[in-house]
């Protein structure tokens, strides 16, 4: 199932998808090679301000993000 789902994986090609390049299985184990992308995740983004936001610049931040996600979500 593993490889199943990383071939589906592979095959999205979007800005906001990380990139699977490579995917298999050695000396019994299933793996994945993804794109590097610098910055951290979106878990440590959010706990780092979890409170509301707190201006209209943060707001916009926040909704492009929102709508960044969606766009890559719609694409895989």
């Amino acid at each position: 199932r593993f490889l199943s789902e990383a071939e589906s994986v592979a095959a999205v090609r979007h800005p906001n998808v990380v990139q699977v390049f490579d995917y298999g299985e050695q000396d019994g184990r299933p793996y994945m090679a993804l794109e590097f992308l610098p910055g951290g995740s979106l878990a440590r983004r959010l706990a780092a301000d979890p409170g509301p936001v707190a201006s209209a610049s943060a707001a916009r931040g926040a909704a492009n993000l929102v709508g960044r996600i969606a766009r890559g979500v719609a694409a895989a």
